[in-house]
């Protein structure tokens, strides 16, 4: 009787810590592989990732330029070697892994993203359009502190386009507690304007921004593509609409209210608490003026 109930109780016991091993391996959540293959054109040192032109991933991206995590050890993989790997994306991460050298190539508009057009000075009137159609001025914006960032509503990779608008979304509802919300714009730019139509954007808005009034202080924008790349170009964003290339290098930037160049965050890296400061700092500058 007493080994009949062992086996009784291992046959329950197995299954438990078998289900128990899948989860804790599946801890990202939902997790998707796909080939990638493409050609280095940098690093990032902080945080450490690889910059790559990369080829279309079929079922997920066009060819664009991204900064990667490169996972534990990634070979010394030079600037111009083509290389392949796994994009390896969940729900709240992606990152590349597998990454082997496999010669030399060239990537079309590849090289370092260009510099901030006037770190020191005021941005200019760039026009754009904003989801409801209406062309609208950078200048528009002048007397509050405006925070851009650069979007497309089509970005797959969670801790990109979706990262930002989470962090952004969180700095306005902070804001709004500190009594602070009449004080701040958002803008978001497309770089992908050929699909993001006004239209596309309010859609887009409606689902990712929460609570209401949030258009009253979030301006989605997109263009021509001559206006995005004067834009994103001025910001230090690569963008080459005649060769179909995005160098889709993560920005985001604090404007005070004369429309001077405050801070610029790279990549993702950055925290909602981070920016929160150079914001309040801006707003508690513009107050003592």
């Amino acid at each position: 009787m007493r080994r009949a109930a062992l086996y009784r109780v291992a046959a329950i016991v197995l299954p438990v810590l078998v289900l128990g091993a899948g989860c804790s391996s599946d801890r990202h959540g939902n997790i998707r592989r796909y080939p990638l293959t493409g050609v280095v054109i940098g690093h990032d040192v902080s945080p450490p990732r690889i910059v790559v032109a990369h080829d279309r991933i079929e079922g997920l991206m066009p060819a664009m330029t991204m900064a990667f995590e490169a996972g534990r050890n990634p070979p010394p993989a030079r600037q111009g070697q083509r290389i392949v790997a796994t994009l390896v994306v969940t729900d709240s991460r992606s990152w590349l892994e597998d990454i082997k050298v496999t010669g030399a190539g060239e990537a079309t508009g590849t090289g370092a993203p260009p510099g901030i057009g006037a770190a020191a000075g005021v941005v200019p009137a760039f026009r754009l359009l904003d989801q409801d159609g209406r062309e609208r001025s950078l200048h528009d914006f002048a007397g509050r502190v405006l925070i851009i960032t650069f979007i497309y509503t089509r970005c797959p990779l969670p801790d990109f386009c979706p990262l930002m608008v989470q962090h952004l979304e969180s700095i306005r509802h902070r804001a709004n507690a500190a009594g602070m919300g009449d004080r701040l714009t958002l803008l978001g730019v497309t770089l992908d304007p050929s699909f993001d139509t006004p239209a596309v954007l309010k859609a887009y808005g409606r689902s990712v921004l929460k609570g209401p009034g949030a258009f009253d202080q979030w301006t989605l924008a997109t263009g021509s593509a001559e206006e995005i790349g004067d834009l994103a170009g001025f910001f230090g964003v690569g963008y080459r609409p005649d060769a179909g290339f995005v160098m889709h290098m993560l920005t985001t930037v604090v404007v005070d209210r004369e429309g001077r160049i405050v801070r610029v965050f790279p990549s993702n890296s950055w925290t909602p608490d981070d920016l929160f400061d150079v914001f309040a700092q801006a707003v508690t500058h513009a107050a003592a003026d």
